[in-house]
């Protein structure tokens, strides 16, 4: 179960998973373009609708990130991705800020409730001053995890209201039930 000093870990290992990911180790795709092999991947290779686990904690530094076809329990979905503008590193605490902004924003948009209404939260993973320096890399990508740590199980884009905790929502291209139960066959995960 993930830990408030696990989010910060996840963040900060996954910032660094940018800064290093020069490689083109892109995620094995169905013809749909989802996800269809668990592989180890970088970071920048990950697009709206992917879903991948934490990296590990005990890790210094992160150069890939384990991606997970959504129909397998997994920790985080990319929701969002967007790229700052501007030359100079604003600096670490701006990036962040304008991070977290930026993804809120488009949160409603995605899951189809408001963040304070999902069950879910979020976390901008966020370029560090060196991968804005070296590569130019100036990409946020916006993850959207259960809040009570469980694993998610499903795509949550357009799930609506939050699933009973531990239940991840409703498979890939399935409504969630308007009950807030889980879909048939997910058994609750935690």
């Amino acid at each position: 179960m993930r830990t408030r000093n696990g989010l910060i870990t996840l963040f900060l290992a996954a910032a660094l998973a940018l800064a290093g990911a020069c490689g083109d180790d892109e995620p094995t795709r169905d013809e749909s373009g989802s996800i269809s092999e668990t592989d180890d991947v970088t970071p920048n290779s990950l697009q709206v609708g992917d879903c991948f686990n934490d990296p590990d904690e005990s890790a210094t530094e992160v150069t890939s990130l384990e991606a997970v076809p959504c129909d397998e329990p997994h920790d985080n979905e990319i929701f969002h991705v967007f790229d700052l503008e501007g030359d100079d590193f604003p600096g670490e605490d701006e990036v962040k800020r304008l991070g977290m902004e930026g993804c809120e924003a488009e949160f409603e948009g995605y899951v189809g409730t408001p963040l304070a209404e999902s069950g879910l939260a979020i976390v901008p993973v966020t370029p560090t001053e060196g991968s804005w320096e070296s590569t130019d890399d100036r990409t946020i990508l916006c993850a959207a995890y259960n809040s009570d740590g469980a694993p998610l199980t499903g795509s949550v884009e357009g799930r609506g209201a939050a699933a009973p905790a531990g239940e991840g929502g409703a498979p890939p291209g399935e409504p969630a039930p308007e009950d807030g139960s889980a879909p048939e066959g997910d058994a609750p995960q935690g």
